[in-house]
Parts: C-alpha cells; structure tokens; sequence
C-alpha cells in the first residue's frame, strides 16, 4: 500500500473541518509533488464540487479515473465539509 502524503493528512483535517480553501491549497501541493495520488485528486475535486467549481471538479475527478478507474465509486463521495463525524476519509 502506498504510503500517505504526510500534506494530505494536513488536507484531510483542513477539510472536515470545513476550511475548503486551505484544504485545496494543501491539495495542490499534494498533487503537484506526487501526481499519481488518486485520493488527493478525489478530494481535490470533492473541494471544487463544494465550491459550485464544477469545471475544475470534473478535471479533478478525470485525473482520478485515470489513475484508478473505480474509485469513486468503490469509496464514495466524502462526507460534508464540516460535517459532524466526518473523519476527513476519501
């Protein structure tokens, strides 16, 4: 298994709990350093999706396919930002 990004952690976190513009920030140097990280894309594109930026989100989430055909579907979409009990998982 492949070992986390110790940013996406960081992402993760920023994420549940709501903070989207830090959290992509992260995610853009998580993908930048190691664009094979199909779990930073889908979140990537799950912060694009909360921001109605729909264009980037498909971007993001064809980046994700590519990567990992499947996986969007097989994990689900994340919670909510900011949603109570959301562990930041993707």
């Amino acid at each position: 298994m492949r070992r986390l990004h110790p940013l996406f952690s960081h992402a993760s976190r920023l994420y549940a709990q709501g903070k989207l513009a830090e959290a992509k920030d992260v995610l853009l140097q998580v993908v930048n350093k190691q664009p094979g990280h199909a779990d930073a894309w889908a979140m990537l594109g799950a912060t694009h999706m909360a921001n109605r930026d729909y264009e980037h989100a498909l971007s993001c989430y064809g980046e994700v396919m590519a990567l990992q055909p499947g996986h969007v579907q097989r994990r689900g979409r994340p919670a909510r930002p900011g949603a109570a009990g959301h562990a930041g998982a993707v």
